[in-house]
């Protein structure tokens, strides 16, 4: 089983609702808001996709974080999370 597209999406719009949501709030407040997202919904489905369709998703997670925000330290916060799910779940 792998995420629909459906669920990817609505990742994908939570993850815009965040970053779009406050230009005011802290770097560490997005970042905290971000990996509670993203792992909670990786956790959801590390038990049951493929792992190829959550590498689709980190490429489209990191593509619309890059796109939305000029901070690179969170576009390299989302990368690493990323890496450190997978070292966490392939092991």
């Amino acid at each position: 089983m792998i995420p629909t597209d459906k669920n990817i999406t609505s990742l994908l719009e939570k993850i815009g609702e965040i970053l779009k949501g406050d230009f005011t709030r802290s770097y560490k407040v997005t970042c905290e808001k971000l990996n509670s997202l993203i792992r909670g919904w990786f956790n959801y489905y590390v038990n049951i996709a493929v792992k190829q369709s959550l590498y689709g998703v980190e490429y489209e997670v990191c593509r619309l974080v890059h796109s939305l925000t000029a901070d690179k330290r969170v576009v390299d916060f989302v990368q690493n999370l990323f890496k450190d799910l997978d070292k966490k779940y392939t092991n």
